[in-house]
């Protein structure tokens, strides 16, 4: 399987994952879709926001990408995206930031992922998530390389290891500290279980990478639990 260096590897990666899978028939409405990525990432990041997928509210397929983080950013047309972008702006240090989900499943409902990723060895759904998640996994290590994810969504943690009762990529990490948003992790290695994805693989590239996990920031997000400018100023400088 060849190595994901960059954003090309990973458009091309999930083309041919999506041509895998198509006729499965668990996946076959959501796969046609589309494949919900921007058209261009940059590398090398200060600030990743990671969400777990993109939505789709229309039910309409998709045949080209979405536009970049920068060009949402500038002018935002869901409330969701606003949120984002007054955070962001609100920061008073200079910062390269991106934005990833960790599947491109077009799928509003996100309880679809947990109901088609059955642990079972014959379930062809869990072998797309796992693939897939490998992807964007070297997509993380080798090409973005963020120094701080803010994990927007309570679910995903069980994706990068954060809770303990999963596996996927099995991140090793330690908590470092507590905003009134969310707890604080860093990123200290790979853990040693064999269900991991590809752990004999692991680059080690995102140790000491810290990560924000924190609930979903859209509407209905209590006062208490919003990220502000000043949580992401903590997070670049202090840890």
């Amino acid at each position: 399987m060849k190595e994901i260096a960059n954003y090309n590897d990973y458009r091309q990666a999930l083309q041919s994952l999506w041509a895998n899978y198509a006729n499965e028939s668990v996946l076959k409405d959501t796969l046609n879709m589309g494949i919900g990525i921007a058209n261009s990432y940059q590398n090398n990041v200060d600030l990743l926001w990671m969400g777990i997928n993109p939505s789709c509210t229309d039910n309409e397929p998709i045949s080209q990408p979405f536009p970049s983080f920068e060009q949402i950013l500038s002018n935002p047309d869901i409330s969701y995206w606003k949120t984002v972008k007054k955070i962001l702006e609100g920061v008073s240090i200079n910062f390269k930031k991106e934005h990833l989900d960790l599947f491109a499943i077009r799928k509003t409902p996100q309880d679809f992922l947990r109901s088609i990723g059955t642990d079972r060895e014959d379930n062809p759904a869990l072998h797309f998530l796992a693939d897939h998640l490998w992807f964007t996994q070297q997509f993380l290590e080798n090409y973005l390389k963020p120094k701080v994810i803010v994990l927007a969504n309570k679910a995903a943690g069980a994706y990068l290891g954060l809770n303990p009762k999963y596996t996927w990529m099995g991140y090793n990490t330690e908590i470092v500290g507590k905003l009134p948003c969310g707890l604080v992790y860093k990123i200290i290695g790979i853990k040693n279980n064999e269900r991991i994805i590809r752990q004999n693989d692991y680059s080690g590239e995102l140790i000491g990478t810290v990560i924000l996990h924190a609930r979903f920031q859209g509407n209905g997000c209590p006062t208490e639990q919003q990220i502000k400018a000043e949580h992401i100023e903590t997070l670049l400088n202090d840890f």
